[in-house]
C-alpha cells in the first residue's frame, strides 16, 4: 500500500463514485484506474481499496455531513428532483 492521496482528493473520488452508485472500495479502486472521469478527480493517483475503505470508515460523519450539504445545495439550485421514483 502506497501513500494515500490527500483528503480532498479522496473526498472528490468518494462523492463522484457515490453519486454514480459505486459505493464499495474495490469498484472505487478500479474506477480510479480506468474511469476517464474519476482519473482526473483522483489527479491520476490510484488509491487502493484499503486506502478508500480506511478513508470512508474513518471520516463517516464528516463525509455524510458534507454530502448532505451538497445534496441540499443541488436541490436548491434545481439540479436534482425531489423524488427517488424511476
Amino acid at each position: 500500500m502506497g501513500i494515500p492521496p490527500p483528503p480532498d482528493v479522496m473526498l472528490n473520488i468518494s462523492f463522484y463514485c457515490y453519486s454514480r452508485g459505486i459505493i464499495t472500495s474495490w469498484p472505487i479502486e478500479y474506477a480510479c484506474k480506468t474511469n476517464s472521469i474519476v482519473k482526473p478527480l483522483a489527479r491520476d493517483m490510484e488509491p487502493d481499496h484499503n486506502s478508500m475503505s480506511h478513508f470512508s470508515s474513518s471520516q463517516t460523519e464528516a463525509v455524510k455531513d458534507l454530502f448532505l450539504q451538497v445534496l441540499l445545495k443541488c436541490y436548491a439550485l434545481g439540479l436534482i428532483g425531489g423524488s427517488c421514483l424511476p
